[in-house]
């Protein structure tokens, strides 16, 4: 499964990336830029995610409206994310539309204006997407679990912000991000289809190679241990929505794909071992699983349950007893095996989109900072062996690294 991957930097630090892939008609154009939540503080809570919605209102040459036409209008359709620590404008288009719709995504992080008037019409739907936030408890708690395990640090903060933090956003705050954080060196272009890299890039350098915001090598806020074990707290919901989880790895961990491997076993499909042996088993959920979310240089992995609360010592005991029957070593190799495959077949199935596929080429160069091709991550997960599932099961899994973390309903 070879893949034709090919990397540039323009003399000014802007990273080109792109995948050839001549069978589709399809491509998927994007500008990922190094920069989201943990690049904020208190008082600005929100911004990265703010400046995502404002790039798309209008340019010195193009409008709101020409901006979503330009690339819908032949076929197309654009959008963006931002994350703790990507920010992703990105568009699915024809191959015929490669060089215009990255024209339009490169003029908005190069041209945008953010209009005043714009800004206060976008806080209204921005506040909206927080409220939409507020009525989804999981996401309430899983926040809550976030500030418990981050506590002062930005990887704890909403990405959206707060209803305060979002009523302040002005232009000139916008544009002081921007100039602080949109650097060349935190950019890349990128492009997944039927495209020649030589072509593509010749068309990013005509538009990019003068953009010069000095890179400003601004410190980040040092990552301090969580302090309180336990947190409860309530809202007016009918569910209560439980995490347990710790610190622990980066992607950058070299164990990282037994780590993919452990947290599949508990939690990938309905044959994994939470589903199975919690909610088959015993039916005292609707939703369990496990999640392994990894940044540049710090991790959190957690077990998410909703349930009634008079559940929540008998399931703690039942995924403890997960835990240790895995350092244990209770896998066999024939349960090693589907997990690897169960894996390998999602990872598979999800790179057949030209989106997915330019994703994964960007996060992969943000995180090592090269290519990895589909071929040596499929040889990477092979290798992993039952000692490895062991021996990171007994590193992971210490009662004492463990933090709890409850949203239960109002007693009235």
């Amino acid at each position: 499964m070879k893949q034709n991957l090919k990397k540039s930097i323009l003399k000014n630090g802007i990273t080109v990336l792109t995948e050839t892939v001549k069978s589709t008609r399809s491509a998927a154009v994007g500008i990922f830029v190094k920069v989201g939540s943990r690049n904020e503080n208190k008082k600005i809570m929100g911004t990265a995610h703010f400046l995502e919605h404002m790039a798309f209102k209008g340019t010195k040459t193009r409008s709101a409206r020409d901006i979503a036409e330009g690339i819908e209008s032949t076929g197309g359709s654009v959008n963006a994310f931002t994350s703790k620590e990507i920010t992703g404008y990105y568009a699915r288009v024809l191959d015929t539309n490669i060089k215009s719709s990255i024209g339009i995504l490169i003029d908005i992080i190069k041209n945008s204006t953010y209009p005043k008037n714009e800004i206060d019409k976008e806080k209204t739907v921005v506040i909206e997407e927080y409220n939409e936030f507020l009525d989804s408890p999981n996401e309430v708690a899983f926040d809550g679990f976030c500030k418990q395990m981050y506590p002062d640090h930005p990887l704890g903060y909403n990405i959206l912000g707060n209803k305060q933090t979002i009523n302040s956003f002005e232009q000139s705050k916008i544009k002081e991000f921007v100039n602080k954080n949109y650097t060349p060196e935190n950019i890349i272009v990128s492009c997944t289809g039927n495209i020649s890299h030589a072509e593509f890039l010749k068309c990013v350098k005509e538009q990019l190679s003068d953009y010069d915001i000095p890179n400003r090598n601004i410190p980040e806020v040092k990552l301090t241990d969580p302090v309180k074990k336990k947190i409860e707290e309530s809202a007016n919901i009918s569910q209560t929505h439980y995490f347990l989880g710790r610190r622990a790895y980066s992607y950058k961990n070299k164990d990282h794909y037994t780590y993919k491997i452990l947290n599949a076993l508990l939690s990938a499909g309905m044959g994994s071992r939470l589903f199975q042996n919690i909610r088959e088993k015993y039916g005292f959920v609707y939703s369990i699983y496990s999640f392994a979310n990894m940044y540049k240089d710090t991790g959190v992995f957690g077990i998410y349950v909703g349930t009634d609360k008079s559940r929540i010592d008998d399931i703690n005991e039942l995924i403890w007893k997960e835990f240790n029957e895995i350092k244990n070593n209770s896998m066999s190799s024939s349960e090693l095996n589907k997990i690897k495959k169960q894996y390998e077949g999602a990872l598979v199935f999800g790179l057949e989109s030209m989106l997915s596929k330019m994703e994964k080429m960007v996060r992969t160069n943000i995180q090592f900072e090269k290519f990895i091709e589909i071929d040596e991550i499929l040889s990477s997960l092979e290798k992993v062996t039952l000692l490895d599932i062991q021996t990171m099961a007994n590193e992971l899994f210490l009662e004492n690294k463990f933090y709890y973390y409850l949203l239960t309903p109002n007693k009235n």
